[in-house]
């Protein structure tokens, strides 16, 4: 059985096959893929259980099969979806002396490149959601700062935590709330936010008055200013 048979089965509803279609451009020339179910649900528009629901068709007609990969402390870090059959049944090399090792290095950065861009999307989404923002996931600049946090060992849950305290601290924060963007919260600064106790947003803000005449200060330093000057770490 190749994937196109897949398409051909009346037993597999239409949701199930637009999932399988999507595993199959994330599977790279592999026969594995992780988009995030998250990442799944927002470009098709459905639901989780909606989502939850259809894959167990695929599932259980042994087309796709799934594992879960836990981190050091137990958790679920992602699932990686095998594609039965494998996609590789139907596709010939265009190298004669392609090998296997090649093939599944290509398939492993393939999907590292896949699954950085699935939680970019995530984390920019979320933050959209949160903040009532319209900030795009492909700019330059927001990719590479989540890159190098995601580099640097944060998670996606680090990020969803960072966006959670800052929102609710700056939300309505006169001289704060412009700075609820990419550029200010996943920035060097993103490892104290992390870390920072979260605030009610009770408190009467110090600076609701602070005023940029006459200091000669650049938007950044100013930002720097303000955010030393409400104690937020560095």
């Amino acid at each position: 059985m190749t994937y196109k048979d897949v398409y051909l089965m009346d037993n597999l509803t239409i949701e199930s096959k637009a999932i399988y279609g999507m595993l199959c451009s994330y599977a790279g020339t592999g026969a594995t893929a992780y988009p995030g179910v998250e990442f799944i649900c927002n470009k098709l528009h459905i639901s989780h259980a909606r989502f939850y629901k259809h894959m167990n068709l695929l599932i259980g007609a042994g087309i796709i099969e799934k594992q879960a990969v836990r981190n050091s402390n137990g958790l679920i870090e992602r699932t990686i979806y095998t594609l039965t059959p494998n996609l590789q049944n139907d596709k010939t090399p265009l190298l004669d002396n392609l090998t296997k090792d090649n093939l599944q290095l290509d398939n492993l950065t393939g999907n590292n490149n896949n699954d950085n861009k699935n939680n970019i999307y995530i984390i920019v989404d979320y933050l959209n959601e949160k903040a009532e923002t319209h900030f795009k996931s492909n700019t330059a600049k927001t990719k590479s700062l989540i890159n190098a946090r995601l580099k640097e060992g944060f998670t996606v849950e680090d990020f969803k935590t960072v966006i959670d305290k800052k929102v609710e601290e700056w939300k309505n924060d006169v001289q704060m709330s412009k700075y609820i963007r990419p550029e200010t919260l996943f920035g060097t600064k993103f490892e104290g936010y992390l870390n920072a106790k979260s605030c009610t947003g009770t408190t009467r803000n110090r600076f609701i008055n602070f005023q940029q005449r006459e200091t000669g200060q650049t938007e950044d330093k100013l930002e720097n200013l303000l955010l030393d000057n409400k104690n937020v770490p560095r």
